[in-house]
């Protein structure tokens, strides 16, 4: 299964991101840094995903919050 990375920026490219990839934070809210790479653990429906927000906490969270992305090793 992929997420769609931009799926609510009408002005933005869609992007199909999976689990391995890295998405970029676009908030400082809900416990997320700006600007700061996350990678996608686990993709729960074609709008959230789950990351590692910092060592050993995970949580799923909105591609809202994420407007880059960066490809897997």
């Amino acid at each position: 299964m992929k997420a769609i990375l931009n799926m609510y920026d009408s002005c933005s490219e869609e992007i199909e991101v999976g689990v391995g990839d890295f998405v970029v934070a676009n908030t400082d809210e809900f416990g997320l840094k700006e600007r700061q790479k996350y990678e996608i653990l686990e993709v729960n429906s074609f709008d959230m995903i789950t990351i590692e927000v910092y060592e050993g906490h995970t949580d799923m969270y909105s591609i809202e919050y994420f407007d880059e992305y960066k490809l897997s090793k």
